[in-house]
């Protein structure tokens, strides 16, 4: 009988024990869900802020508007690290796509506007404060930006024909 409730005792504190560890294993997988969730947020919020700001300050959009809606989430096949935009321009459904490019002094990110029609076009580079700075400044050439264009082109093309949506 004395047994029995010693047996009885320590599993109590052993159910206690094992709640306590699970609520902390709990609470800790919530703050990292979170924390996780809130990062990609700002990530893709600060994106579309620069994009936004390369749009505003770029001769290519003289004079005319362009709407960017959000991040592309879908899967579209790359080897290259590029994020895509959903955009409206001139009435239009267009892509803006964030690409790296290797300068002189590091990695920037390019932005290229894509029409399915007209293919693609430089804006800007994106987090960089003076837009009256040539790319070559950056160490980044007209040679390299045509290399990309010639990716993002075939890249979309593929999309394209693989998507009719677009």
């Amino acid at each position: 009988m004395v047994l029995q409730k010693n047996e009885s005792i320590i599993m109590k504190q052993s159910a206690k024990y094992y709640g306590i560890v699970f609520a902390i294993f709990l609470f800790s997988f919530s703050i990292l869900y979170w924390m996780t969730a809130l990062y990609y947020n700002a990530k893709e919020s600060a994106l579309v802020h620069s994009a936004r700001q390369v749009c505003t300050e770029s001769p290519l959009f003289n004079q005319k508007n362009i709407v960017i809606q959000n991040v592309v989430h879908k899967k579209i096949h790359h080897p290259y690290g590029m994020m895509f935009f959903s955009a409206q321009y001139d009435g239009k459904d267009v892509f803006l796509i964030a690409i790296p490019l290797h300068g002189i002094y590091g990695i920037y990110s390019g932005l290229f506007l894509y029409e399915k029609t007209a293919g693609s076009r430089f804006c800007g580079i994106m987090g960089v404060s003076n837009i009256d700075k040539k790319t070559e400044y950056y160490g980044i050439t007209t040679t390299i930006i045509a290399a990309h264009k010639k990716k993002i082109e075939n890249i979309m093309a593929k999309e394209c024909n693989r998507n009719e949506k677009y």
